[in-house]
């Protein structure tokens, strides 16, 4: 005969205090570099630490208690338009790479497009309060990706490489004399031609010259299978006439011009010279 054993459930509350210490440095705007390190009583052991830009109001809801650490928002976000754009910390290369390639890869050293561009972490500060600290230089951006956009801390834009193509830009035979293209752009320090006519493009292997390219069937017509594609590295001086024009230019109804509106302002303002080389008043220009 089985013999019944009487068990009690015991109940036991273990309670660990959590210590949050909160390093911060005011960047203006109300916006804070933060370093919070999170640990706990009993052996210190740091359950987390991170840091990162936060609304310098919010971190002291943090102090106060009406915040909790999960709900920080890590990257502010700013109104641009009907879109958001968000404030980053990046090095120097990423506004180098910014003027060089844009949104864009590299097609001569990335044909693959393994590098991720602007979005590519190495060209990002992860800890930007600990950069600050050991006084390596730092920028703080806003970083506007739906329009393909940089500005500075100011809200001032900063010179960003502009792709232009047959499909962007109506570079294209039945525009441009498109070898007087070339012949303008090669000689300019600020423009990088894209062999073949770039990606969208492919080669057939004609004697058309290395920067001439065939329009795809799908987008061709009589008179229009020829195009010239380019990257415009833009200086300061230039970049801001661009967007001034842009802004008068843009057709969008929240006064934000686009990428496109940059490149017609480019083409409006014969900033590249090449005003000689179209064939008439048609193209992207309306």
């Amino acid at each position: 005969m089985g013999t019944t054993m009487k068990t009690t459930t015991r109940k036991t509350e273990i309670i660990r205090r959590t210590t949050i210490t909160l390093d911060h440095r005011e960047i203006g705007k109300g916006i804070a570099a933060y370093r919070i390190r999170q640990k706990t009583d009993d052996r210190g052991t740091p359950l987390e630490k991170r840091e990162g830009l936060a609304r310098v109001e919010d971190l002291g809801r943090l102090v106060s208690g009406e915040l909790e650490l999960r709900d920080l928002a890590q990257v502010p976000l700013f109104k641009r338009g009907d879109w958001q754009s968000c404030l980053i910390s990046v090095k120097p290369e990423f506004l180098i790479w910014a003027r060089d390639f844009g949104f864009n890869r590299d097609p001569d050293e990335d044909p693959e497009g393994k590098d991720r561009g602007l979005h590519d972490p190495k060209r990002r500060v992860s800890a930007p309060l600990s950069y600050l600290e050991s006084g390596k230089e730092v920028h703080f951006v806003e970083f506007f990706s739906a329009a393909s956009q940089v500005f500075d801390f100011g809200g001032l834009p900063i010179p960003v490489c502009l792709g232009f193509d047959y499909i962007n830009a109506g570079l294209h035979n039945g525009v441009f004399k498109l070898k007087r293209v070339v012949e303008i752009l090669s000689g300019r320090d600020d423009v990088l031609l894209v062999a073949h006519g770039g990606e969208r493009s492919p080669w057939l292997g004609e004697d058309l010259g290395d920067f001439i390219g065939s329009i795809p069937g799908c987008n061709a017509a009589r008179g229009q299978d020829r195009c010239v594609m380019f990257y415009w590295r833009p200086g300061e001086v230039d970049y801001q006439k661009v967007w001034a024009r842009a802004v008068e230019l843009c057709r969008s109804e929240d006064g934000h011009p686009s990428s496109d509106d940059l490149r017609r302002a480019v083409l409006d303002l014969d900033i590249l010279g090449l005003a000689s080389a179209r064939k008439g008043s048609g193209g992207f220009i309306r």
